[in-house]
């Protein structure tokens, strides 16, 4: 639907690697589709809690919505924000909402992965471009985050990387005490942060290359950040000595 039904797809990486741009040129389907589905499964991966999926989809529409400014495509992001910030209202864990009125499902938390999948590519492709692809990383930068952190320690740990795992970062932070509205506070300052930093750095002419580097610090560092306080504060290990 995106791909041949749209004309959505991914034709250009810009200059993430300091060489001139990059057209991906015949692998535009793979690419596409990869990109996309990596997008739908980063944010499906994190509807492990509650608010949780919801609030990174808002700030990411949040980024989408400034970036494309002035383009009909902000308008489409304007409503995303509108639509999950009503289902937040329901899904937050807060006082009122005990018990937990809505929540998504499987099929909510990927519906929202395409859609902004679907406006990652559009305005970071000609003609609508109003950033380049790798500013658009910022927007999902938490879930992609998880997602490649999980992948790989499931690889090097001899598992199948599509096994399901208590390694999320909201797990890790289950397991090290804190409580669900602390876990939501840490992880959303996180995604604003990123994102921030991603649009002013582009703001300011910052190079493609640069600011890949900056957003691959990021990650590692909240990776081992995140992981190094689990294995400080981990009340497992509490509860077994």
């Amino acid at each position: 639907l995106m791909i041949f039904g749209a004309g959505v797809s991914v034709t250009s990486l810009g200059d993430p690697l300091a060489i001139g741009e990059i057209s991906v040129g015949p692998l535009m389907l793979p690419v596409t589709v990869i990109l996309a589905v990596a997008v739908i499964n980063a944010i499906n991966m994190t509807d492990g809690m509650d608010g949780l999926a919801g609030s990174f989809s808002l700030v990411a529409l949040l980024g989408l919505s400034i970036a494309g400014f002035g383009l009909p495509l902000a308008g489409l992001s304007i409503v995303g924000v509108a639509v999950v910030a009503s289902f937040l209202v329901f899904n937050f864990p807060i006082k009122a909402n005990r018990p937990i009125r809505t929540f998504m499902g499987d099929a909510g938390s990927t519906f929202l992965g395409l859609v902004i999948a679907w406006l990652c590519v559009s305005i970071t492709q000609p003609p609508n471009a109003t950033i380049s692809p790798v500013v658009a990383l910022g927007f999902v930068a938490l879930p992609l985050f998880d997602l490649t952190s999980c992948f790989f320690r499931r690889i090097f740990a001899g598992r199948s990387p599509f096994t399901a795992d208590r390694n999320h970062f909201h797990h890790v932070l289950q397991e090290a005490g804190l409580t669900r509205r602390q876990i939501l506070a840490v992880l959303l300052s996180l995604a604003v942060t990123v994102m921030l930093v991603c649009l002013g750095l582009h703001a300011q002419g910052v190079p493609d290359a640069l600011l890949l580097l900056t957003w691959a610090i990021f990650g590692f560092s909240i990776d081992a950040s995140l992981r190094w306080y689990r294995r400080h504060h981990d009340r497992r290990a509490t509860v077994r000595t």
